[in-house]
């Protein structure tokens, strides 16, 4: 599920490390909302990619992105609650 290609930082998440930085992480679309995707990069792991991120043109979501696709992320930032959000990676 996950492949990583190079790590800038890391920090521990409720006992999970998460790659911050890291460019190219591959995850799976977990669910699509209408602010965005939840994309798993880890078991058990999800981020959120907010529909900002995706710079292609689309009338809804679902047009571009579907529960089920690899993508290709990056770890942004990861908020005080352990939230975690991530920057598409073309």
């Amino acid at each position: 599920v996950v492949g990583v290609v190079g790590v800038v930082g890391v920090v521990v998440v409720v006992g999970v490390v998460v790659l911050v930085g890291v460019v190219g992480v591959v995850g799976v679309v977990a669910k699509v909302v209408e602010f965005g995707a939840f994309v798993t990069f880890l078991p058990g792991k999800d981020g959120l990619l907010h529909i900002s991120q995706i710079k292609q043109d689309f009338e809804h979501l679902t047009d571009v992105i579907n529960e089920g696709d690899k993508i290709r992320v990056k770890i942004t930032e990861v908020g005080r609650q352990g939230r975690i959000k991530l920057e598409l990676v073309d």
